[in-house]
C-alpha cells in the first residue's frame, strides 16, 4: 500500500514565518484536558478533496472514505501536529458506511507497523480519519472498537469530516479523556475548508493529483499519422537585369515617328446616349433597395410571429443559471427574483460530477440566498436545478462547467 503524505513545515516555522504571511497551520485549542492539534492547511485540502470524491461517488449519500493521520506527538507539551494521511481501502460491504471487514482491518494493521517512528519525535501514526455521510456527526461503535484496538494512546485523535453538496464541509475532531473517547459537545464542530480556517486560497491541484495524465483521456482517439514534407531543391531562375531608370527605353516620339497615330473622330452623338443609361440605373437601384429591404423585413416578421405560445412563456420562467470557480470550488448561482423562485419552498439539485450523478434537496433558505458552493472531483461537472410550480409541473434549468487545461490551450 502506498504511502499518500502531504509536504508541511516543520511546527517551528510558522512562528519564524515573516509578518504578513498566511501561516502553514491551523491551530485547534479546545478546553482543558485535550491535546493541541495542529493541522497543515494542505492536509486540510488533500482530506477535503477525498471527502468529497467519496461523497460523489453513490447517489444520494454518497460513500464514506478513511484512513490513517499521520504527523508528530509532543508528549511532554501535549500538542499533535498532523502534516500527512495514508488512506486505507474499504469494499463498502455493508453499503456506504466505512466499515472495515477483516482482510482490511489486517492491511490498517499492517500499515500501522510500516508507521513506526524510526527515532523519538519523528513522523508516526497520530490518528484516525474517517468522513461523515450519516445523519449524526459523531462516532459509532464500529469507530470506537477500531480507535481502542488500533490507536490505544493517550493523545490519539479522531478526526471527523461531513461533506455537503450546497455549503463548506464541516470537522470535529474526537479525543481522550478519563480514558474515554470524547468530542466536548456539538459547539466544538468547526468549518472544514482552508480559507475558513485562516490559511487564505488554496493552491491549484495539478492534473497528475486530481485526474489521469491528459495521455489517458486521449487514448480512445484514432492515432494520428505523420505526414513527412519533402524538402525540394531551390529553383534557380535565371536573372534578369534592372536597368538603372536613366537607361531605361522609353516612349519617345521614335516610335510614334514610324507608327503614326491617327486622330480620333468625335461622335456627338453618344454622349447623351450614355447619359440617357446612367440616369436610368440610378432610380432602378434605388427600387431594388427598397424591394429588398421590404422582403427581409417581412421575412424576420415571419420568423418572430412564427414561434410557439410554449417558447414565448418560457421566458419568464427562466432560472439563469450560471457557474463560476472562486477559492477552488464551484459556485452555482441563479436569480431568486424571478417568478419560477417566488412561490417555491424547495428544489432539487442534480450534479453530474464525471461519471458520478447524485441529487440533493435544496431549502427556501438555499433558493433565497441565490447560490450554492460545490467542491467539484473532476474537471467537467453538470449542474442541473429543478423548480417545483404544483404538483405536476416544474421549471429545470442545465449549466455545464469546466475544461482540461489542454482544451484551455487548443481554445487559445
Amino acid at each position: 500500500m502506498n504511502r499518500q503524505e502531504l509536504s508541511a513545515a516543520s511546527p517551528t516555522e510558522r512562528a519564524e514565518s515573516p509578518p504578513g504571511t498566511l501561516p502553514l497551520f491551523y491551530e485547534w485549542k479546545p478546553s482543558s484536558g485535550a491535546p493541541v492539534i495542529r493541522l497543515s492547511y494542505d492536509l486540510v485540502d488533500e482530506l477535503n478533496f477525498q471527502a468529497m470524491k467519496g461523497f460523489g461517488a453513490i447517489p444520494r449519500r454518497g460513500a464514506e472514505v478513511g484512513g490513517i493521520l499521520i504527523g508528530q506527538v509532543d508528549e511532554r507539551a501535549r500538542t499533535v501536529t498532523l502534516t500527512g494521511y495514508q488512506p486505507i481501502e474499504c469494499k463498502h460491504a455493508r453499503g456506504p458506511s466505512y466499515i472495515l471487514e477483516s482482510d482490511e482491518l489486517e492491511n490498517l494493521a499492517t500499515a500501522l507497523a510500516r508507521l513506526e517512528p524510526a527515532e523519538e519525535g519523528g513522523e508516526r501514526a497520530a490518528g484516525f480519519f474517517r468522513s461523515n455521510t450519516r445523519e449524526t456527526l459523531d462516532l459509532a461503535e464500529e469507530d470506537r472498537a477500531l480507535l481502542e484496538r488500533f490507536f490505544p494512546g493517550e493523545l490519539s485523535i479522531c478526526l471527523m469530516v461531513r461533506p455537503f453538496a450546497t455549503r463548506v464541509s464541516e470537522g470535529i475532531f474526537f479525543f481522550k479523556r478519563g480514558g474515554a473517547w470524547t468530542a466536548d459537545g456539538p459547539e466544538t464542530v468547526f468549518p472544514f475548508r482552508r480559507k475558513e480556517l485562516g490559511g487564505g486560497k488554496r493552491p491549484r491541484r495539478t492534473a497528475t493529483e486530481s485526474e489521469p495524465p491528459p495521455a489517458a483521456s486521449r487514448a480512445s482517439s484514432p492515432p494520428t499519422t505523420e505526414v513527412m514534407e519533402t524538402e525540394l531543391p531551390p529553383v534557380s531562375r535565371p536573372l534578369i537585369p534592372i536597368l538603372p531608370r536613366e537607361a531605361r527605353p522609353t516612349r519617345t516620339s521614335a516610335a510614334s515617328e514610324r507608327i503614326p497615330i491617327p486622330d480620333l473622330p468625335e461622335f456627338g452623338e453618344d454622349q447623351p446616349a450614355k447619359m440617357r443609361g446612367t440616369w436610368v440605373w440610378i432610380p432602378l437601384s434605388f427600387v431594388f433597395l427598397l424591394l429588398g429591404i421590404v422582403l427581409g423585413f417581412q421575412i424576420a416578421m415571419s420568423f418572430t410571429t412564427g414561434k410557439g405560445p410554449q417558447e414565448n412563456a418560457a421566458d419568464p420562467y427562466g432560472l439563469e443559471l450560471s457557474v463560476t470557480e472562486a477559492d477552488g470550488s464551484l459556485h452555482l448561482k441563479w436569480n431568486a427574483s424571478l417568478p419560477a423562485f417566488r412561490n417555491a419552498s424547495k428544489g432539487h439539485l442534480s450534479i453530474q460530477d464525471g461519471d458520478n450523478t447524485k441529487t440533493v434537496e435544496i431549502t427556501r433558505e438555499d433558493i433565497e440566498r441565490g447560490g450554492i458552493l460545490y467542491r467539484r472531483a473532476t474537471p467537467v461537472v453538470r449542474f442541473r436545478l429543478e423548480i417545483p410550480q404544483g404538483e405536476r409541473s416544474a421549471v429545470s434549468e442545465s449549466v455545464d462547467y469546466g475544461r482540461t487545461e489542454d482544451q484551455r490551450r487548443g481554445v487559445d
